[in-house]
């Protein structure tokens, strides 16, 4: 944040539960879901990802969405124009 940068969230569900129960809520500067009403669409549709980056005030060219699946969070970065990172999974779980 010292540098000027915004952190968002966008799930297909509504993530202020977890991001309470992670103990991270207060890092986050917004948070939405596709249950919006405004964005109203499932990943990987870019809507979600756009409306946060609005609300961020940045260029989807200026943003990095971090998900985990990669037909469906890497997907949705590229059609909203950003940079994606995918995190796998360890093979354990």
């Amino acid at each position: 944040r010292g540098a000027g940068w915004g952190i968002g969230v966008f799930s297909d569900y509504p993530p202020d539960a977890k991001l309470a129960a992670l103990e991270v809520a207060h890092l986050v500067d917004v948070a939405r879901s596709a249950q919006d009403p405004a964005i109203g669409r499932f990943k990987p549709h870019p809507a979600g990802l756009l409306a946060v980056a609005a609300a961020l005030g940045c260029a989807p060219t200026d943003c990095v969405y971090v998900g985990d699946r990669a037909e469906v969070d890497g997907a949705a970065a590229a059609a909203a124009g950003m940079q994606g990172i995918v995190l796998g999974r360890p093979a354990n779980r």
